[in-house]
């Protein structure tokens, strides 16, 4: 008889153990969980913010270009007036009284020279701009998600970033 009690003792301790050991096991595995979504948490956090730092960086650069743009435009402007102003003064030292229509003419000319000019170097600066917001948007994707977007997935977050920006009168 003792052997039996002791062999339903050593049952239950037995089973006491294995309860208690599967117990430990679901808690440990919870913490695991939760520690789980918290760094899953905390990545996607850190994923947003460099996002948000990256549309930032690229509404900063964008506004940087329109201003430049228009610096240019203002500088080419006076430049052009000037030069109007030098080739009228030098066609009437040549032709005595020029006529007004020939005046309108070489205006015109001058004008859309000028204007040819500054579309160019608009052309030119925002194709930079575009050129730089992609490195930085792909650089930002790269840290965040581990590789870069593809065209279409960079097209719709410049769009985006755009589409914000001119709501909150950036551009």
């Amino acid at each position: 008889m003792d052997y039996q009690l002791i062999s339903l003792v050593a049952i239950g301790v037995a089973a006491g153990g294995t309860i208690i050991g599967y117990l430990d096991l679901g808690r440990r595995r919870r913490e695991e969980q939760g520690e789980a979504k918290k760094i899953e948490r905390e990545a996607k956090e850190r994923a947003e913010r460099l996002l948000r730092q990256a549309q930032d960086k690229a509404l900063e650069i964008l506004e940087k270009a329109r201003l430049d743009v228009e610096n240019r435009n203002e500088k080419l402007e006076i430049r052009l007036d000037k030069a109007e102003e030098k080739e009228i003064a030098d066609f009437k030292k040549a032709a005595g009284q020029a006529t007004p229509v020939i005046m309108g003419r070489k205006i015109d000319e001058e004008f859309a020279r000028a204007k040819l000019e500054i579309d160019g170097y608009k052309t030119q600066k925002l194709k930079e701009i575009d050129d730089k917001a992609s490195e930085i948007i792909k650089d930002v994707t790269r840290q965040v998600l581990g590789k870069a977007l593809d065209t279409t997935k960079h097209s719709a977050l410049v769009a985006a970033a755009l589409e914000e920006a001119k709501i909150a009168h950036v551009l």
